[in-house]
């Protein structure tokens, strides 16, 4: 990775939030929004940054310099409009946008509401959309079931680095710690389910578009990935094997090589 890692607050709406973004790496630029408080360390930002600049975006309440940020942003339209603040703010010209679970729902909606903002859609399990046919697991409320679900192989070296991190015992609580409380300030805005009116909204994408998911994903079934792809536009649904939710995690290189060959 090239590039020295640079972390810097954002101050959005009206001075009252600060929302952190790391940028590391080198190459074109990508805003990241991660899968927030499903893995206690995301190694893809490190293979993202191997091939881009990658400035990753801290969901509101994360950040350990400000843990009640979340609860200064009422509904899921006013987190919208704070992270596109933040991306205004970070000056680029159109970059691509990869977004991973909520991360993706999230990238979604900024390409929705603000199609412009954005060159490029890379959507990689991607919450957001219901269907009463095939419901998702609550998988919010049992969290001890979130290693299964995560990943297919939950005691692979990569899902076991990601969800069980290793070190001393005060970083290791800490990590546990802020992982339980991401889940919660998350939980605001998809629970108990994460269907937020996104469906009526993506015919707005004018970007480029490209949908990843791991094809054991129960979290997001293959018929809500296939739904996402036909409402936007050109897009394209492309399957990482023997993953389930987390294919950045489980498999990253893969992701990195269909980005490329998606060519979104």
């Amino acid at each position: 990775m090239n590039g020295k890692m640079q972390r810097v607050p954002h101050s959005v709406w009206g001075g009252k939030l600060d929302i952190y973004v790391t940028t590391s790496g080198s190459g074109p630029d990508v805003v990241y929004f991660p899968p927030t408080g499903l893995v206690a360390s995301d190694p893809f930002v490190e293979a993202l940054a191997s091939r881009f600049t990658v400035h990753a975006v801290e969901f509101p309440g994360t950040s350990p310099e400000a843990p009640d940020a979340g609860t200064v942003l009422g509904t899921l339209w006013d987190l919208v409009l704070a992270l596109e603040e933040v991306v205004l703010q970070l000056g680029l010209e159109r970059p691509a946008a990869v977004g991973v679970s909520i991360g993706a729902m999230l990238a979604a909606e900024l390409g929705a509401n603000f199609p412009r903002l954005f060159a490029s859609l890379i959507l990689v399990g991607p919450l957001g959309l219901w269907r009463e046919d095939e419901p998702l697991p609550n998988w919010q409320a049992e969290p001890s079931h979130l290693p299964g679900l995560l990943f297919a192989d939950p005691l692979s070296s990569a899902a076991s680095a990601a969800i069980d991190p290793q070190g001393k015992a005060d970083e290791v609580i800490a990590l546990r710690a802020g992982q339980i409380w991401a889940l919660g300030c998350i939980g605001r805005y998809i629970w108990p389910i994460p269907e937020k009116g996104l469906a009526g909204r993506l015919h707005r994408v004018a970007v480029p578009t490209l949908v990843i998911r791991g094809d054991e994903d129960s979290i997001v079934p293959r018929l809500h990935a296939e739904d996402m792809t036909r409402a936007i536009q050109g897009a394209r649904l492309m399957s990482i094997p023997s993953a389930r939710h987390l294919p950045s995690v489980e498999h990253a290189q893969a992701v990195l090589a269909l980005m490329s060959s998606g060519n979104p």
